[in-house]
C-alpha cells in the first residue's frame, strides 16, 4: 500500500476521513480519564472504538491492491456496527425515558430490527464474495436512522416538559442528543436518496459521503462535551 493511494481515498472524502479519526481518538482519550463521572456513558468507549475500527478498515479496504482481502471484511464490520449502535442509543434513552409507551416502542423496535438486520444481510447478493453491498447498508441505516431519530425527539418532548428546572449545561444527556438529533435529522434525507446517486453518479455520491463524516465528528464532539460536563454532587 502505498502512501500516494492511500491519500487519494482521504482527498476524495475532503480528508473527513482523518477529521473523524482525529475526533474519535480524542474522545477515546477523554473517556479514559472521565470514565467513572457518568455511568450512564459506560458504553460510549466501546461505540467510539468499534467506529475508529470500521473507518480505518475502509480507508484501507479501497487502496486497489488490497480491496480483494479486506473489503469484504470491512463491510461486515461496518454493517454490524450498525446494529451495535441501534443497541447503545436504544440503552441509552431506555435508562432516561419514562414514557412507557416509548420504552415499549424500544422494545419492540429492537426486536424487530435484529431479524431485520439479520435478514437483509442473507438476501444481499454480494455477502460472501465482496461483503454487504452499499444498497443493503443504506436500507438498514435508513431504519436504524429512523427508530433513533423517534427517541431523539421523544428525550426532549420530555426535556421539554421538565424545564427549567433542569441544568442542562452539566447535563451529558443533552449534549449527546444535540449530536444525534443532528447527525440523524441531517444524514437521513442522503440516506434516503444514496440508492439513487450510486446508481447515476457514483462519484458525487462517493464524496457526499464525506456528510456521514462531518456529522458524526459533530456527534462525538458533543459526547466529549459529555464527558467534560461537572460531574454530580454526591449526598
Amino acid at each position: 500500500m502505498s502512501m500516494e493511494e492511500l491519500s487519494n481515498t482521504f482527498d476524495k472524502q475532503l480528508n473527513t476521513d482523518l477529521l473523524l479519526v482525529g475526533t474519535l481518538l480524542a474522545t477515546i482519550v477523554v473517556s479514559i480519564k472521565n470514565n467513572k463521572k457518568f455511568k450512564i456513558l459506560n458504553y460510549f468507549p466501546i461505540y467510539t472504538v468499534s467506529l475508529l475500527i470500521g473507518i480505518i478498515f475502509n480507508r484501507i479496504s479501497v487502496v486497489n491492491h488490497v480491496r480483494t482481502d479486506l473489503f469484504p471484511i470491512a463491510t461486515y464490520w461496518d454493517y454490524s456496527v450498525t446494529l451495535l449502535e441501534l443497541m447503545i442509543f436504544s440503552h441509552f434513552y431506555y435508562q432516561l425515558i419514562k414514557n412507557h409507551i416509548v420504552k415499549s416502542f424500544i422494545i419492540l423496535s429492537n426486536l424487530l430490527f435484529v431479524p431485520f438486520f439479520v435478514f437483509m444481510a442473507v438476501i444481499d447478493k454480494n455477502l460472501l464474495n465482496k461483503g454487504i453491498t452499499e444498497s443493503t447498508q443504506s436500507i438498514v441505516y435508513t431504519v436504524e436512522g429512523v427508530i433513533l431519530l423517534i427517541l431523539c425527539l421523544a428525550y426532549f418532548f420530555e426535556l421539554f416538559k421538565k424545564l427549567p428546572i433542569v441544568n442542562l449545561k452539566n447535563d451529558p444527556v443533552f449534549w449527546i442528543s444535540i449530536g444525534l438529533l443532528f447527525f440523524m435529522a441531517c444524514t437521513l434525507p442522503y440516506s434516503l436518496l444514496e440508492n439513487y446517486f450510486d446508481k447515476y453518479y457514483p462519484s458525487l455520491s462517493f464524496m457526499l459521503y464525506s456528510l456521514f463524516y462531518v456529522f458524526y465528528v459533530l456527534l462525538f464532539i458533543m459526547i466529549i462535551r459529555a464527558y467534560l460536563c461537572r460531574a454530580p454532587i454526591s449526598k
